[in-house]
């Protein structure tokens, strides 16, 4: 069943900004964690990115934006009857339960337990599932003439000035000459962005098509 106009305005205007603050902490992250992974930078680091405070707050804010961006959207939906256009409901809710109850061991619901023994709350990209969701919500929005949100993500010098103070903290002293100043760091995560933006359109679902070839051939093998 197709969301009416007045849904669709709603979910467009108010989970607008908490996607778009998922994709900016995404970003950093992803930046972050870029870096260290190249082989030839690793020697820089005296601890992984992700040890960080900076790191971990970023990786909070986009947990956390997950459950704003579910709750306005199923408040919309409850009413309805049938499934909506609008994709990645279904991951959302999964992860929207996983971030509510941190500590929960076993779950009753099959849908959960397979969640999480795929350790999906650990190895979705759920940045990707919010830009394929935004992208259905801006396909239902044109239906309607309604001007579509987060086209892009916005990279700002608050983005670069918190991706080097992830590195400062995280690189060893007699390396931190080679860290580069913000400006040039907003340069770098501004090219940055389309890699990732890239990265997050090839995998719509967050990855899950990847873990479950995986799966088969370790099953086939």
């Amino acid at each position: 069943m197709a969301l009416g106009k007045p849904a669709v305005q709603i979910i467009n205007l108010t989970a607008a900004v908490p996607i778009m603050r998922a994709l900016q902490a995404g970003l950093v992250t992803c930046a972050a964690k870029t870096s260290f992974d190249d082989e030839a930078r690793r020697h820089w680091f005296f601890t992984n990115p992700a040890n960080s405070v900076v790191y971990a707050a970023f990786a909070a804010l986009e947990r956390d934006s997950v459950v704003n961006v579910y709750e306005i959207i199923q408040r919309e939906l409850k009413d309805m009857t049938g499934e909506s256009e609008l994709r990645r409901t279904t991951e959302l809710l999964q992860h929207r339960v996983a971030v509510a109850h941190p500590d929960r061991s076993g779950w009753t619901k099959p849908v959960m337990q397979e969640f999480r023994a795929q350790r999906l709350d650990l190895l979705d990209i759920r940045a990707a599932l919010l830009w394929d969701l935004q992208r259905s919500v801006n396909q239902a929005a044109a239906k309607f003439g309604i001007a579509s949100q987060n086209s892009d993500i916005v990279v700002t010098m608050e983005l670069a000035s918190s991706l080097r103070l992830i590195f400062a903290s995280s690189m060893k002293s007699e390396f931190s000459c080679a860290l580069p100043d913000a400006s040039a760091l907003l340069k770098e995560l501004s090219d940055f962005r389309i890699r990732y933006l890239a990265m997050l359109e090839e995998h719509p679902d967050g990855g899950r098509a990847i873990l479950r070839q995986e799966d088969a051939n370790r099953e086939s093998a």
